[in-house]
């Protein structure tokens, strides 16, 4: 037998072994999960400057919380902005910055598109409501939880808008409708917060008050810092990109790992806690080889060799095939060091926590947005 067959009938088991074991926890996950659509619609005009960069942040603690939650939710997030002058005066100023996805990661980059900041923009909260009714791609399951959480400040309604007709509409397509109202310093506020709490109750949600900028510091204090960086730098070296977007998707994975780590260790940690879950792993296969090779349809013949790094353009497929095998074992080795970081169930553990009640609130963006869930989910 020559060596390059070798190579691929190696490959044809891997393949194999991947898609039966894959195939069976997706079967026990499916007879658990039950559809979760989130839309959150942002007021991103002046009074609310660095929303952006809480929710952004936050995200991922929010995205690993939720899937903590039972029954295990099939989460899907997308993303509205409003009151921004850039999104153009013919949409009230709204923009749908990502639909419904799963792609969290393709979402996370999206919003680091923003400017974090702007001058000054028009609030129009119920045009935001009225976009994403209509215009986000909600799920069609009998069992599909719909929720908006609408977050900014200012009234809520303005005149000549029927503010109660719409919510009554949001009610029939059974979307719950939760109001965070961004406090600011210097501002009369009661008459608004009463505008913003009117929808919450007309749409059976809960409101409550953040304050922008302000950290959730929960962490595990006991975990070595420097050991996850290093492991995640060796863990994104794995990855072998290819296709249209391989390149592209490649160094979009950096630029949020890079991106959370400036902003601190706790945020840093929950985005590595979601790259090393069942949520990212194997499911990279449309831009990595390794996962493209394990999956149910993975031929290297059917890969275009223009689409992969400059270093790897004119070797031949048998390889190729032997260093997507040495990454693939490297990347288990990697993955198995990053869960003993995390073998105190760090995740798990906080979401006890959440569970005891021991985490209010504190007007901190994600502790809201996750309360709120866990009431709803019950």
């Amino acid at each position: 037998m020559t060596y390059i067959k070798r190579i691929f009938i190696l490959l044809t088991i891997l393949s194999y072994v991947n898609t039966s074991a894959s195939d069976k926890k997706n079967t026990v996950r499916d007879a658990r999960q039950h559809p979760l659509d989130i839309v959150f619609c942002l007021d991103l005009s002046g009074s609310t400057n660095g929303l952006i960069d809480d929710v952004r942040e936050q995200l991922w603690t929010i995205i690993n919380q939720a899937h903590a939650m039972e029954p295990v939710p099939e989460l899907r997030i997308g993303v509205i902005g409003f009151s921004r002058p850039s999104f153009g005066k013919e949409t009230a100023y709204v923009k749908v910055l990502s639909d419904l996805t799963n792609d969290f990661d393709s979402l996370a980059y999206e919003l680091y598109k923003l400017k974090p900041a702007i001058e000054k923009g028009d609030q129009y909260v119920n045009a935001a409501l009225t976009v994403a009714m209509n215009e986000m791609n909600w799920g069609k399951e009998k069992n599909n939880s719909k929720i908006i959480f609408i977050v900014g400040n200012g009234l809520a309604s303005v005149r000549g808008v029927d503010q109660e007709k719409t919510c009554e509409q949001l009610v029939k397509q059974h979307i719950v409708v939760n109001s965070l109202f961004v406090v600011s310093k210097g501002k009369a506020q009661l008459d608004a917060i009463i505008g913003w709490r009117r929808i919450a109750d007309l749409t059976h949600g809960f409101q409550s008050e953040i304050a922008v900028g302000k950290k959730d510091v929960v962490m595990d204090l006991a975990m070595n810092y420097n050991q996850l960086i290093e492991l995640n730098h060796q863990l994104n070296r794995t990855y072998i990109y290819h296709g249209e977007y391989g390149k592209q998707n490649y160094r979009r994975m950096n630029a949020l790992d890079s991106a959370l780590h400036l902003s601190g260790v706790a945020n840093y940690y929950q985005r590595a806690w979601y790259k090393q879950s069942s949520r990212f792993q194997n499911t990279q296969s449309y831009w990595d080889l390794v996962d493209y090779i394990k999956s149910s349809y993975g031929s290297l013949e059917k890969i275009n060799p223009e689409s992969l790094p400059d270093s790897l353009k004119n070797i031949d497929a048998a390889q190729l095939a032997s260093m997507i095998i040495v990454e693939k074992e490297k990347r288990e080795k990697i993955l198995r060091d990053i869960n003993l970081l995390f073998k105190n169930n760090y995740i798990e553990s906080i979401h006890q926590k959440y569970l005891n009640h021991e985490f209010p609130d504190a007007n901190i963006f994600s502790r809201c947005v996750i309360n709120m869930l866990l009431k709803e989910w019950r």
